[in-house]
């Protein structure tokens, strides 16, 4: 959860969590149109909003917006 401090009680018991590099939406290992589209679909959206992707907020301040773009560009490309 968004700006939690107390970590002692968080657990994970089961299921996989999968890491990618911040702008790969879609966890293929490349920032590429496709993740950009999806930013798309996002853009300007909040938590709430019915078109809010939350992988697309990249810095996670509760909008998609042009930081998040930013971001993406410097991760664009095959990793």
């Amino acid at each position: 959860m968004p700006f939690e401090w107390d970590l002692v009680n968080n657990s994970f018991l089961d299921g996989i969590v999968q890491v990618c590099v911040p702008g790969d939406l879609n966890a293929d290992n490349t920032v590429d149109s496709t993740d950009l589209g999806m930013m798309g679909g996002s853009w300007g959206k909040f938590p709430g909003d019915l078109e809010y992707i939350p992988e697309a907020d990249i810095n996670d301040d509760g909008s998609v917006d042009s930081t998040d773009l930013g971001i993406m560009g410097i991760y664009w490309g095959p990793h």
